[in-house]
């Protein structure tokens, strides 16, 4: 980032484990801003703790759309702006088509669906 470019504005999903969390954590090194969700805040607080200028922790749970919409509206409350969206929340469902429920084969077609 040269000294005449914004830092950019970063919502990402999962931001609790994984590659969210590891990209969470890159973004907020280059000394870009981070609206890091997750569905447990206390996964993702530390983010906020080590950088407070520049993190947000939010909950956020993917499969509820009122808790989309509010993520969204605290980000631009805290930062003003969004540049980059990563939706990386999700989980697998494992199991033979005999061992699963079929409300959670709903359940993962909304999903991924959403």
């Amino acid at each position: 980032m040269t000294s005449k470019e914004l830092p950019r504005v970063w919502l990402i999903t999962g931001s609790s484990t994984g590659f969210g969390r590891a990209l969470a954590e890159a973004a907020l090194a280059q000394g870009d801003r981070v609206i890091a969700t997750a569905r447990n805040l206390s996964k993702i607080q530390d983010m906020e703790d080590k950088y407070p200028q520049t993190a947000s922790s939010v909950y956020l749970d993917v499969t509820d759309r009122a808790s989309i919409e509010t993520a969204v509206q605290t980000g631009l409350e805290v930062f003003r702006r969004i540049d980059v969206v990563v939706n990386n929340a999700g989980y697998a469902l494992l199991g033979a088509v005999e061992e699963v429920s079929d409300r959670q084969i709903r359940d993962q077609d909304d999903f991924q669906s959403s």
